[in-house]
């Protein structure tokens, strides 16, 4: 038999209560069984039923995601529970197997995830360089022109058909384009595909460099997203509700060793840390060129030159 009450409501935790409603698309009453349902299932195990660690640290958690201000460390919190609770479930089946993808794949694995929750209140600047892409040339055959197509790529032309902004800048060295220049060929292709579906979403740039090393001093590596209630043509603020950051880390031998989140206390243009990342994106920007006037070499040669570089990789 359904136990039946009334339950009354503090007025600090209305809205809190409204909002999260309104986020799973569920009624307040609905929320509120739930919100007991957890509650309960919560205080079982922490009483011993199961594992009471356990139990504590989920509680920590929804503790520490209260403070929660910035959009993107919610993104960021989402994606690591969802990994753990996908290991927990591995744990609970007596099989855990962990990936040991390299450094360089690990990030775009890390990126694509994120990529998956945002819309068209994002917009995603990225620097890169062809060091870079030439060690996560993993991919898959398309059928299409661009005989090669990176997952990368994939997900982020995903993210454009749900109204995200891009804006990738290479920094490229004259003598890369000899050796590595294939690896633009997927760019540009995407470039153009976007151009037709997407027009305006989607810019694709380079920045030609003297010397690798001191342009990346200069400019850095790195992706920033941010997101603005209302990002189209007519918004003149350059203000965000909030900013990420993602910077690889490397040793003094260029070894990437680890990943670096930062996210914006409230706007990225007042938070110093973000805001030094937004300065030379926008730097670079004021010098880059569109990829649609570097040439590139010819589709059989870039064929045979991704075909190889796979190849490398795989074995």
């Amino acid at each position: 038999m359904a136990f039946r009450t009334t339950v009354s409501i503090s007025e600090d935790l209305h809205p809190r209560l409204d909002q999260v409603v309104k986020s799973q698309n569920l009624s307040v009453l609905d929320g509120i069984r739930e919100a007991i349902k957890q509650y309960v299932e919560g205080f079982e195990v922490g009483c011993g039923i199961g594992n009471g660690r356990a139990a504590h640290g989920i509680r920590q958690i929804a503790e520490v995601s209260r403070t929660f201000k910035n959009p993107y460390q919610d993104i960021l919190a989402n994606w690591r529970v969802s990994r753990t609770l996908r290991q927990l479930d591995a744990v609970a089946s007596y099989r855990l197997d962990l990936e040991a993808w390299p450094a360089e794949i690990y990030l775009m694995k890390v990126l694509t995830e994120v990529m998956r929750r945002l819309d068209s209140r994002d917009e995603y600047l990225t620097i890169t360089n062809l060091r870079f892409w030439r060690d996560t040339m993993l991919a898959g055959r398309t059928g299409s022109d661009c005989t090669y197509e990176h997952f990368y790529l994939k997900a982020q032309e995903e993210a454009v058909s749900l109204g995200m902004r891009l804006h990738r800048i290479f920094l490229i060295c004259a003598d890369e384009l000899e050796s590595d220049a294939y690896i633009l060929v997927p760019h540009k292709c995407f470039l153009e595909r976007m151009a037709k579906k997407y027009p305006g979403q989607v810019k694709v740039e380079f920045v030609r460099c003297s010397n690798l090393n001191d342009w990346l001093l200069r400019f850095g590596h790195f992706a920033c997203v941010r997101r603005r209630d209302q990002l189209n043509s007519k918004n003149t603020s350059n203000r965000d509700c909030g900013c990420l950051v993602v910077e690889p880390m490397y040793d003094a031998t260029a070894r990437m060793t680890s990943l670096r989140f930062l996210c914006s206390r409230g706007s990225g243009d007042e938070d110093s840390e973000t805001n030094f990342y937004i300065d030379r994106f926008g730097q670079a920007a004021s010098i880059s060129q569109t990829l649609r006037d570097l040439p590139l070499p010819c589709k059989a040669s870039t064929e045979t030159s991704a075909s190889e570089s796979i190849a490398m990789i795989e074995h």
